[in-house]
């Protein structure tokens, strides 16, 4: 396989993973803060647990995407 098949192949993987954290970001951490944004009910677990998972998760799949693109080869 060559070097430029090999790169493509990396960069799609990184791409769907990058692609997997901005929708833990939004599920995980916007949605729940503009939910208690809009509401008058106080910030409970209800709302600061999916809030700290979701950046968790968002955070760790950036870096696996990150990481990802470590596997390129120069040409």
């Amino acid at each position: 396989m060559s070097n430029q098949i090999h790169n493509e192949r990396v960069k799609l993987r990184a791409d769907y993973i990058n692609n997997l954290a901005a929708v833990a970001m939004s599920t995980g951490v916007i949605i729940p803060a503009v939910t208690a944004t809009l509401t008058t009910q106080e910030l409970g677990w209800r709302t600061l647990v999916p809030f700290f998972v979701g950046a968790a998760a968002a955070t760790g799949l950036r870096l696996l995407a990150t990481a990802e693109l470590g596997y390129l080869k120069e040409d």
